[in-house]
C-alpha cells in the first residue's frame, strides 16, 4: 500500500494525492477499486476498509473519497476504458482534513492515509477484489494464508 501523510495544512481543507500505478495485464477501469485501509486494531472503524468513489473525469473541485485514473498526458481513464499492460498510470485521490478517509479523523491539519489499488473479480466492479498489504509485517492476515495449507495437509495424513 502507498501511505500518505501532509505537512501542515489549513485544518478541514481537502487535498488530492497522486501515485504511479503499472498494471502487469490489461485491466478494466470499471474493475478498479481504491481502498482506504484500516488499522487492525485500536480503531474505532476496525473490521473492514473503505472504498473511495471513481469518478469518470478529473474534477473541477475535489471531494473527499473521490478517486481518479490519468494516463501519462492527464487525460482520465473513463468506464469502458481498459489500463494497458507496462503502461504508467497515475491513481488521483482527495482526502480532507479529518474527513472519514483522514485516519486520524481529527481536525488538525494533517491528513494521514494508507491506500491500496485492488481489483474486482467482475467486470462491472459489483464483485469484491481481494487485497493483501505486502509491506505489512507478519500480521493475522499473512498467518491465516499460511496456515490453511498446513491444515489441508495435516487433515489428509490422518483422514481414514
Amino acid at each position: 500500500p502507498e501511505v500518505f501523510k501532509t505537512k501542515p495544512i489549513v485544518p478541514a481543507s481537502v487535498h488530492s494525492f497522486k501515485y504511479s500505478v503499472t498494471p502487469a495485464a490489461d485491466i478494466e477501469v470499471n474493475r478498479l477499486i481504491l481502498f482506504k485501509l484500516l488499522s487492525a486494531s485500536g480503531s474505532e472503524t476496525t473490521g473492514s476498509n473503505i472504498k473511495y468513489s471513481r469518478v469518470n473525469a478529473v474534477p473541477t473541485t475535489i471531494e473527499d473519497g473521490t478517486f481518479w485514473i490519468t494516463d501519462n498526458s492527464g487525460k482520465a481513464m473513463v468506464s469502458g476504458e481498459s489500463l494497458k499492460a507496462g503502461t504508467v498510470y497515475a491513481v488521483n485521490f482527495a482526502i480532507k482534513d479529518g474527513g472519514k478517509y483522514d485516519l486520524d479523523k481529527t481536525v488538525n491539519g494533517v491528513i494521514e492515509d494508507p491506500a491500496v489499488l485492488g481489483a474486482s473479480s467482475g467486470s462491472d466492479g459489483s464483485s469484491s477484489g481481494c487485497v493483501f498489504n505486502p509491506a505489512q509485517s507478519m500480521s493475522l492476515e499473512w498467518i491465516l494464508l499460511l496456515l490453511v495449507p498446513m491444515l489441508a495437509s495435516f487433515r489428509s495424513r490422518f483422514k481414514r
